[in-house]
């Protein structure tokens, strides 16, 4: 099996696969409850415990034609014994998406709850910018210090469309532009251009995504 990247930092992943093709998702529910037990053994050890609230987990397989299938429905449970009491922890459908430090993710690899994630906080701080009395060199502060940061931190772990992140890019520009006394509908290649071609430098987070 090749694995790649398909988490994020500071999460504990455990991964369950098993070659023989006579296992079924059953059989490998038990091999991986089997395996919780060990890790939650491990952590109690050294006094630590894992969290129920936290926990969740999904189910794949790998159909007859050798395409991995998402399981939508729950053929087993897997089961966290903190202080001796069975604790069930939740299986989720792939299309449901868990935020873990900030980044929206799911197995299906989707990116809209990151993206409506996105647009909810470029809403908020287009509101917030559009309402206030402020000069034009705190404007641009604000646009490249603030609401640019927080559209940065996600995107080495996203593969957000070029059209969604326009969408996500809008508000903060029609809000924020005029009051840097820029034109809000002025082209995005002269706004997301560098100094030395003419442009306003502001952050492009499209190409920085790709890179």
């Amino acid at each position: 099996m090749t694995l790649v990247y398909f988490g994020f930092v500071d999460d504990t992943n455990l991964i369950l696969n098993n070659n023989n093709p006579g296992v079924t998702s059953e059989d490998l529910i038990d091999e991986a409850q089997l395996e919780l037990s060990m890790w939650e053994g491990l952590i109690s050890a050294t006094g630590g415990a894992l969290a129920q609230e936290k926990s969740y987990w999904y189910l794949v397989e790998v159909g007859p034609d050798g395409k991995y299938v998402f399981k939508t429905k729950q053929l087993g449970s897997l089961l966290l014994h903190n202080k001796g009491q069975p604790e069930t922890i939740e299986c989720l459908e792939v299309t449901e998406a868990r935020k873990t430090l900030g980044i929206w993710s799911r197995p299906d690899g989707l990116m809209i709850d990151k993206v409506n994630a996105l647009k909810s906080k470029a809403l908020k701080w287009a509101d917030a910018v559009r309402t206030k009395h402020i000069n034009p060199t705190e404007a641009w502060y604000s646009i490249n210090h603030t609401i640019m940061k927080t559209i940065k931190y996600p995107l080495a772990a996203t593969s957000i469309s070029k059209k969604d992140m326009q969408d996500i890019m809008r508000p903060i520009l029609q809000a924020a532009l005029p009051k840097v006394r820029i034109q809000k509908h002025f082209p995005c290649k002269l706004v997301y251009g560098t100094l030395m071609s003419k442009g306003f430098g502001v952050y492009n987070p499209s190409a920085s995504q790709v890179i």
